[in-house]
């Protein structure tokens, strides 16, 4: 009974964490602070090139996309074995298929 109820609350809070997700997806809104974003931009770039807003701004929602569809699979992936946390390893997997599907 005890591994039901564990097995029933790990799935209701995967299912909690996808629909964040797909929350997110649909939103128009950005999840980062476009200056905070920028600024990051700018540390990764060290500094050596200006970025139009324009550019930023597209950027910013392929970054943003990027992220939310990793966790997107990184969550199915977490829900296919059965596990409550996200490691390192499960995001690793979900890049390095996505390197062998280029």
């Amino acid at each position: 009974a005890a591994s039901q109820e564990e097995s029933c609350s790990m799935r209701k809070l995967q299912l909690s964490s996808l629909c964040e997700i797909h929350f997110y997806q649909k939103s128009e809104n950005l999840i980062f602070l476009k200056t905070i974003f920028t600024r990051l931009v700018c540390e990764i770039d060290e500094r050596n090139h200006q970025f139009q807003h324009s550019v930023l701004d597209v950027i910013q929602v392929i970054a943003e996309f990027t992220l939310i569809t990793l966790f997107k699979y990184s969550v199915k992936t977490m829900t296919h074995c059965d596990c409550v946390t996200l490691t390192v390893r499960d995001t690793q997997l979900i890049m390095n298929i996505v390197k062998t599907l280029r």
